[in-house]
């Protein structure tokens, strides 16, 4: 019992670096065992994290390699014990532990080759070749160092020319791999694994000059093999802790790129949306445009961008807008679609792009413009609807521009949104210019009418233009919008419309009027309602020709509303009805004097009149005997006449 706790003692002082008598020290063993372990754990976690078909080769090989130091420790262990005979193993042991050594070797750099050349046929081929030769070695000298250390115990398989097969085999197969990488690889990774592979190299080399001298300097070169062989092992896991390391680092920064990507793309989703946004939402081109050059040079991250439309008729490309320039107060030149660079782009329909404007080229025209603001790298994409050059949009930078696919691909995107707006705006410009025209064959005809009326009714002409112009002066001073101004102007001129449907011989009766007749002649303000509403267009103009006979007090008709329920249009006209009416002279009556007819009118405010709308009346300048109080605009036209005209 004290013997076997003395030899474990011993063993383990091997490792301690204590004091120790056994001659067979398992230190290499155990500690390449460690080593191998530590590589086949690093494995293990590298395929958890991803296919790799190099690591199940690496795997087979650190495992190899376990099983060889483990039989070794084992094998050791029990000879220091006394447990094994070691005659008996010396029968068929080396061969086989010098077979097991040399596969894991090659398993090993035939992964490693793998790895680095990313050649699976190459890689297989010196594996499947490298372990065929080896397992002929062990089958070429098993039978024969079984003969022959029966014939004589006292012999030492690394005194045999069986040992120098086997090590030369093994320095040639390892030798190979480290030639390969060094031809074939560059880098820390290759240098490292090189290395590693040398020290196997080494440790089967050396052996021979060993070998060779016979004893004489085992005891030098024993002790550096087995160094050599111990170090490699955990040169092998650095090579993995800088790889993994390494794509950790790579992953990491996929991760950053594929983020900052999205969020590339996200930012530039919102910008279409947001342009797409804008071109739906208003039909004002300038304001959408200028939105997208805002976003154009935030998101290309470029100095300055401009929108061109192009003018068929003066075959020019004029600046709608721009963003980014140093001169402000200098006009944007319009340019010539034939002698311009974005005039190329604009006829051939494709983009010009121009990294550097300083230097001369083929492509681009020198513009004393563009360089004296500094620019260096120029674009000039066509702006293109149903195959229709509508413009052109210029993308200037102060340097040059790093420019991909993708930067083009969102360019010519945005290129289209405002491709879209200019075509939307110019699409809404024709129904614009289709509505004004209808509008004024719509006010023209009013107007017809209304001379037709004032020449029927002769005591009244100029009646309708007259009390037209005075009701929207006054009513702009009740703030009204425009259009309701507009549905003024038309109900103003058609307030007696309804007379079309009284006898002549009522209306044109130069005396007093009967009862009958009386209320025949009331029944115009029916008749005009009844003409006007199955006119969709004039429907919004009726109040002034139906209701313009209504009193603030409910005496009036033809509903005999009262107060605020009279709506304000009616209520203004019925002021201005009265003031046209006293002051012109008819059959029956000769026209008041201004004075008077104020007089007048504010005698029945209040009962007939709005008192509010006869206040703002009598405060109005231009009401005098000699002015027709129309409403004056630039131009020497009322506001009427000039719709007409721009119509």
């Amino acid at each position: 019992m004290r013997d076997y706790w003395d030899i474990t003692f011993d063993l383990l002082g091997q490792f301690t670096g204590g004091r120790s008598s056994i001659d067979h020290t398992i230190v290499p063993f155990g500690l390449a065992a460690i080593f191998w372990i530590i590589l086949i754990g690093l494995s293990l976690v590298r395929q958890s994290q991803g296919n790799f078909p190099h690591e199940r080769i690496l795997l087979w090989g650190f495992s190899i390699g376990l099983v060889r130091e483990l039989i070794m420790l084992i094998i050791t262990s029990l000879q220091a014990y006394g447990l094994v005979d070691s005659a008996q193993l010396q029968i068929f042991f080396p061969p086989f532990e010098h077979m097991l050594r040399n596969i894991a070797e090659v398993t090993v750099a035939a992964g490693f080759l793998r790895y680095m050349l990313e050649n699976q046929k190459l890689s297989l081929r010196y594996l499947k070749t490298g372990v065929g030769i080896i397992v002929l070695c062990y089958l070429l000298t098993f039978l024969w160092w079984g003969n022959f250390i029966s014939a004589n115990p006292e012999a030492r398989f690394e005194q045999t020319w069986a040992d120098w097969v086997f090590r030369v085999t093994a320095s040639g197969l390892i030798l190979y791999p480290i030639v390969l990488l060094l031809v074939k690889t560059a880098g820390k990774t290759r240098a490292l694994i090189c290395s590693a592979l040398f020290l196997f190299f080494l440790t089967e080399f050396l052996k021979m000059p060993e070998i060779a001298t016979g004893e004489v300097y085992e005891s030098i070169f024993a002790p550096i093999r087995h160094a050599f062989y111990i170090l490699a092992i955990p040169l092998f896991g650095i090579v993995y802790l800088w790889e993994i390391a390494r794509e950790r680092a790579s992953f990491y920064a996929r991760i950053t790129q594929t983020v900052a990507d999205k969020t590339l793309q996200l930012n530039r989703l919102k910008v279409i949306h947001s342009v797409g946004t804008a071109i739906t939402s208003s039909t004002e081109l300038i304001p959408t445009i200028e939105h997208l050059l805002i976003e154009i040079r935030a998101q290309l991250k470029i100095n300055a961008a401009t929108v061109l439309l192009y003018e068929k008729e003066t075959m020019k490309l004029e600046c709608i807008a721009r963003k980014g320039f140093r001169s402000h107060s200098l006009k944007y030149p319009n340019l010539s679609i034939e002698d311009s660079n974005a005039g190329y782009a604009a006829r051939k329909q494709r983009i010009l792009a121009i990294p550097d404007i300083t230097r001369p080229t083929d492509n681009f025209i020198s513009s004393e413009f563009l360089l004296g603001e500094g620019f260096v790298s120029y674009f000039a994409v066509p702006l293109v609807v149903k195959e229709e050059t509508l413009g052109v949009m210029e993308l200037l930078h102060r340097s040059p521009v790093s420019t991909d696919q993708e930067w083009l691909d969102f360019v010519k995107i945005l290129a289209n949104e405002a491709a879209i707006a200019i075509d939307n705006a110019l699409l809404f410009e024709r129904l614009e210019q289709s509505n004004r025209k209808l509008a004024a064959a719509y006010d023209t005809t009013i107007e017809g009418w209304a001379r037709a009326l004032d020449m029927r009714d002769k005591e009244a002409e100029g009646h309708s233009r007259r009390v037209m112009d005075l009701t929207v002066r006054i009513a702009r001073k009740f703030n009204m919008n425009d259009d309701e101004i507009e549905h003024i102007r038309r109900g103003a001129l058609l307030h007696d419309i309804g007379k079309m449907g009284i006898p002549d011989h009522i209306l044109s009766k130069p005396g007093k009027l009967t009862g009958e007749e009386w209320e025949i002649m009331k029944r115009h303000t029916e008749f005009g309602r009844d003409l006007l509403t199955p006119i969709e267009y004039l429907k919004p103009a009726i109040d002034i020709p139906y209701l313009h006979h209504e009193k603030v007090d409910g005496t009036g008709y033809p509903l005999g509303l009262k107060g605020t329920s009279i709506p304000l249009a009616a209520r203004i006209f019925a002021v201005v009805d009265i003031w046209d009416a006293l002051r012109t002279d008819r059959p029956y009556k000769a026209a008041w004097s201004m004075e008077k007819i104020k007089e007048y009118i504010r005698s029945i405010a209040g009962t007939h009149l709005d008192p509010e709308i006869v206040k703002v009346f009598l405060s109005m300048d231009g009401l005098t005997d000699e002015t027709d109080a129309a409403e004056v605009i630039p131009g020497g036209k009322n506001r009427f006449s000039n719709k007409l005209a721009e119509a």
